[in-house]
């Protein structure tokens, strides 16, 4: 939190995010026009943690309409105005922290939480990994078979194909969940 609203404020939150969240390459941050946002060094350090930046268009308020519902649920939920700095850190930290991302229900992402929306995308990014990883291994492995066979999927030292096919049938058994 800070009295000014500067690049230096904005670099710090981003650096605190991540590490934090520590994000995987191609995460889309999209923000509103703001000079702080625009800055060099700002945009640099999207650039070198592979975050693509998305900008609202000139004017055009509903770009960044998810972060306007935020405030207004603060305003509406939490309360505009605070005693102190200090108070308005911590009031701000608990509803934002605690409430708002761990808790309450998006319409947007279908009606949960902010976290349990990233931990199934997380968990969907590490199944769709690992079925990935899978299909290389069996490509690899159909590979080597076609080598031992001579392309005839046969061999003098036993058929091996009955596991590359138990092998494709389980990867594609995994793809379609």
């Amino acid at each position: 939190m800070s009295p000014v609203n500067d690049r230096h404020l904005t670099t710090q939150a981003l650096e605190m995010a991540l590490k934090r969240r520590c994000p995987e390459s191609g995460l889309l941050h999209h923000s509103d026009r703001g000079s702080p946002y625009a800055s060099a060094d700002y945009q640099t350090m999207l650039t070198t943690h592979e975050i693509t930046c998305s900008m609202s268009r000139r004017g055009n308020c509903y770009d960044n309409a998810v972060m306007e519902a935020l405030f207004s649920s603060v305003k509406a939920e939490l309360r505009e105005r605070f005693d102190s700095r200090d108070e308005a850190k911590r009031e701000l930290f608990k509803y934002i922290e605690v409430f708002y991302n761990q808790r309450r229900r998006h319409s947007t992402i279908g009606y949960r939480s902010p976290a349990a929306y990233e931990r199934q995308a997380r968990s969907r990014s590490a199944t769709d990994s690992t079925v990935a990883m899978r299909r290389r291994r069996s490509e690899s492995c159909s590979t080597s078979t076609r080598s031992i066979t001579g392309g005839a999927g046969h061999s003098t030292m036993g058929d091996v194909s009955p596991v590359v096919d138990g092998q494709r049938a389980v990867l594609s058994d995994l793809s379609q969940r």
